[in-house]
Parts: structure tokens; C-alpha cells; sequence
């Protein structure tokens, strides 16, 4: 974390969810305790807008101006991440030969330097080798120097497509977006996921909780969209089976994390050995299939695989330092600004905040509340009530060992997940040999 911190400047506000220096250094990471609640809005935020944006990119029906604008700004991508990579690999080559090369030639110099230490005829074949070996490296780093030139001008490259895909999106203004609209009516239609207007607009608690646990049925209704959708535009074969592995792996990730995160939760007094087995198993399992996603580990799932697991056997259980009353004092004081927006006196503003904290708290206001629910014509069965819940966590414990028990090689090696930009770029070039 120290490390990633020290490359934040003011043009970047976080580098693999790090934003900034650890306030306490002097604490070691262990010790901090696992937040199980903000990890769940981070874990199930980030892969509902890698959802989004996939959607975007692969089934969105944009302006044709635009969509070549971002096929063009996709093949420099490609090509300088190409460049890239050439580097890299030129350096697994080489770097260790002309690291050993400029070593040798140093220790002739020295050799060469020192008089005495050869005789004539070894001090002129030091000096044959050590001019040799200047050779060899400096045809060495001209490889080097022509590979890094090239990059350099794919980087101003791939940097003006960028500008140009920012000038035509503003060229052609904003339109309609069918695909994220269509995904947020499934969430908040059928499932009553609906993003707040605080928060950064990212769902909350209860939300994120029934995104994870219901996650195969809600997936398969995005993949019936997002098909559909394909198919009114003519969209590609690969484009359709790639839709329907990106979101079988996203539904199975949601899973995952929930059953993982759903242990940690488990009482003091219910914890057992084998809870904490079943849930480095998820955990291991649900980073592994992050990874397939190819999503930046960042300290929250890192943290999911390397110490919550380990503080949960440490601790004899996380539920108690669950930090859920913090968030819900986020949510009541929206509530109090909300009930008190018309007054500007702040004296009776909070004195009224007062007033309500004392009430929420007093034994007799909350019998009163008690009997008031009890006088309620509608109550519901109880029986009906917790047969309801059980069939609901049954279910949602068959979807958890269901996705537990899937394989992962329908997503690796040859069946491994294509990026959005790849299936542009290879849709973009079957239209080119059809035409």
C-alpha cells in the first residue's frame, strides 16, 4: 500500500483502490480489522459496473461516427500494448546476457586499469575483449532504443485516438443509452435494486446483499437482454457467446463473494472449524474467478484472499465488528436533513436532532411502538413468514454450492474470456474481409 501510495499525484486519486498513505503506518495490515460490510458495497459495486460498462462497449448502439472513433482508438490500444509486451519480452531475453556483459566488461577495465595485475599480451586481449563487449552492448541497446522509440510514438498515437473519441462524443452530444437503461429497469423492476442519490449513486447494503444472493436469476434475465439486444442489431456470433460467458462468470464471482461474506457474518456462538474451512474455500475459489475477469486485485479482495479468513479463526468470529451501525448513522442523518431541510436555524436544528436520539432510544417510546405494531390488522403468520425465509435460504444455499462446485475451464485456455476490445477489433476485421 506505501508502495502504490507513493505513485498518487493530484491527476490520478487512486491506483488499485489505494487513494492514499495509510494514516497509521506503524499498524500492521493484519491488524486492522476485516470490513465486512464495505467490502460487500466494493466487491458487488465493481462487478455490477464491470457488467455496465462490458455492456457498453459490446452491445450499446452508438452513433456509427463514433463507433469508429473507438475501433480506431482500440487498435492503437492494441498496438501499443503490443509494443509493450515486445519490451517486456525483450528484456526476459536479453536483460540477464547484457547484464552479465556489462559485468565483465567492467571487471577487464578494472583489470586493464590496474598495471601490474597482467602481463602485456593478457592486457591486450583484455582490451580486445573489453572493445568487443562494447560492441555487443551497444548493439544491444539500439535493439532496445528502436523498440522504446516505437513505443513512444504508439503512445502519442493511442493518446490522440483518445482525444479524438473525447472530441466526437461531444460533437455528437449525449444519446440515449438503451443498454444501461434497460439493465437498471431490470434491477429496479424486478428486483427493487435501485441506485440512491448519495453514496457516489453505487447501490448500498441491502441492495448489494440481494444482488449476490439472487445473482443467477438476475444474470439470466441481463443475459436475455443483452442477446436480445444483440440480435435486433445483427450483432456477431462471437459477440452473443461471449455475452452469455461474461455474465454466467459474473453471476458466478457474485456467489462466490456471498457465500464467502455470508460466513464471516456467522455468530460467535454458531462459528465452527468447518464454517472457517467452507470459507477460505469460497474465498479461494471467488478471487480465482476475479482473476479469470482479469479486474485489478485491489486491497479488498486482496484481503478476501490473503486475511479474512485468518482473523475470523483468530478473532473466534467477525459478526460482532461488522460496521453495519455505522452506515445506518450515515442513513439517519440523512433522514434527520431530510425532516429538518426547511429549517435554517441551526440551534433548533439540532436540538431537534437531540430530541429525536433521546426518543430513539427511550424504553417507553419503544413499548409504545410495540403494541402499536401488535394492534395492526395485516400482522402476517408468523408460520407463513419463517417457511417463506427457510425455502429463500435453502435456495440461495443450492445457488452458492452450485457455483462452488462449477468448473472453471469453460473460461480458460481456449475458452478464455475475450476483452470487449478484442471483439471489436475482430468483428471490426471479418467486416472488412466480407466487404
Amino acid at each position: 500500500m506505501k508502495r502504490v501510495a507513493g505513485t498518487i499525484n493530484p491527476s490520478k486519486k487512486s491506483e488499485n483502490g489505494v487513494k492514499s498513505y495509510p494514516q497509521l503506518d506503524c499498524v500492521e495490515l493484519e491488524r486492522y480489522i476485516f470490513p465486512v460490510l464495505h467490502v460487500t458495497l466494493g466487491l458487488a459495486n465493481r462487478l455490477l459496473k464491470h457488467t455496465v460498462d462490458y455492456a457498453d462497449l459490446v452491445v450499446e448502439r452508438t452513433p456509427p461516427v463514433l463507433q469508429t472513433a473507438r475501433i480506431l482508438q482500440i487498435e492503437a490500444a492494441h498496438k501499443y500494448a503490443t509494443i509493450k509486451q515486445e519490451i517486456a519480452d525483450w528484456g526476459i531475453r536479453n536483460g540477464p546476457t547484457l547484464a552479465n556483459m556489462h559485468l565483465a566488461q567492467g571487471h577487464l577495465d578494472e583489470q586493464i586499469e590496474v598495471e601490474g595485475e597482467l602481463t602485456e599480451a593478457e592486457r591486450e586481449q583484455a582490451i580486445l575483449d573489453s572493445a568487443s563487449l562494447k560492441l555487443e552492448i551497444t548493439s544491444f541497446k539500439k535493439e532496445l532504443s528502436v523498440l522504446k522509440k516505437q513505443k513512444t510514438e504508439l503512445s502519442q498515437q493511442n493518446t490522440a485516438a483518445k482525444v479524438e473519441v473525447t472530441r466526437v462524443e461531444n460533437e455528437t452530444g449525449k444519446y440515449s443509452k438503451p443498454i444501461r437503461q434497460g439493465l437498471e429497469r431490470i434491477l429496479a423492476r424486478d428486483w427493487n435494486i435501485k441506485r440512491p442519490s448519495w453514496h457516489g449513486g453505487d447501490i448500498l447494503g441491502n441492495e448489494c446483499r440481494k444482488l449476490m444472493a439472487w445473482a443467477r436469476l438476475i444474470y439470466d434475465q441481463i443475459k436475455a437482454f443483452l442477446l436480445e439486444q444483440l440480435e435486433e442489431d445483427g450483432g456477431s456470433e462471437r459477440a452473443k457467446r461471449e455475452v452469455k460467458k461474461r455474465c454466467d462468470i459474473v453471476a458466478k464471482a457474485l456467489l462466490l463473494f456471498d457465500g464467502f461474506l455470508s460466513l464471516l457474518r456467522t455468530d460467535h456462538k454458531d462459528l465452527t472449524p468447518q464454517h472457517i474451512t467452507k470459507a477460505r474455500e469460497y474465498s479461494t475459489k471467488a478471487v480465482a474467478v476475479w482473476r479469470i475477469l482479469q479486474l485489478s486485485v485491489t486491497p479488498k479482495c486482496h484481503a478476501s484472499e490473503d486475511h479474512a479468513c485468518d482473523q475470523l479463526e483468530l478473532l473466534k468470529g467477525l459478526a460482532d465488528f461488522c460496521e453495519d451501525w455505522v452506515e445506518q448513522l450515515h442513513q439517519l442523518g440523512l433522514k434527520n436533513n431530510r425532516r429538518t431541510k426547511t429549517i435554517r436555524n441551526r440551534d433548533r436544528k439540532y436540538k431537534l436532532y437531540t430530541q429525536w436520539e433521546q426518543l430513539s432510544g427511550n424504553r417507553e417510546v419503544q413499548g409504545i411502538k410495540k403494541q402499536v405494531n401488535k394492534k395492526r390488522k395485516r400482522n402476517l403468520q408468523n408460520s407463513k413468514g419463517a417457511d417463506t425465509a427457510a425455502a429463500l435460504l435453502l435456495q440461495k444455499n443450492n445457488h452458492r454450492q452450485a457455483a462452488l462446485e462449477q468448473d472453471n475451464s469453460q473460461w480458460t485456455g481456449e475458452n478464455r474470456l475475450l476483452s470487449p476490445e478484442e471483439i471489436i477489433r475482430l468483428d471490426a476485421i471479418d467486416r472488412y474481409i466480407v466487404d
